[in-house]
């Protein structure tokens, strides 16, 4: 529960920095030729989802006991710390190449925790699998956004 609820607690504060126009300025994606507009609220809904959802894989993670469920329960943290700084370099930093580096970056965290999940909890991989395909979406959102293959 401690974890469900931590996740959460931080998936708020973000939010309500992304937002309340507090710390960053704008939320949600203007589309492009592939992906039409997603509300900032949307992308907000789906982050708390996917924070949730890896609170929950790590507590069935820590609540298993074992060495490699303990290294797989750091991985899920890890990756939360990746998921955690996306606003900073989609939003924040506002520039391209990190925007995709910084995906590209997630993307391979979330595959890496899924293995490391995998190998102690299968359902428990649903989590990083989420984070994974979401990114994916979001990097070609990105992609189709600022126009950069066209």
């Amino acid at each position: 529960m401690r974890n469900l609820v931590l996740t959460l607690l931080l998936v708020c504060i973000e939010n309500l920095l992304i937002f309340s126009g507090i710390g960053f300025s704008s939320a949600g994606t203007s589309g492009g030729n592939l992906i039409a507009p997603i509300p900032g609220w949307i992308i907000g809904v789906v982050w708390t989802a996917l924070f949730a959802g890896l609170g929950l894989a790590r507590a069935v993670l820590e609540a298993d006991g074992s060495e490699a469920a303990r290294n797989a329960a750091w991985a899920v943290f890890i990756l939360l710390i990746a998921c955690a700084a996306y606003p900073l370099y989609t939003i924040g930093l506002n520039c391209e190449v990190i925007g995709l580096s910084g995906n590209i970056a997630t993307i391979a965290v979330a595959i890496w925790t899924a293995i490391q999940v995998h190998c102690v909890q299968r359902y428990a991989t649903i989590a990083p699998l989420s984070v994974f395909g979401w990114m994916l979406f979001a990097t070609v959102a990105l992609i189709d956004e600022r126009h950069l293959l066209g």
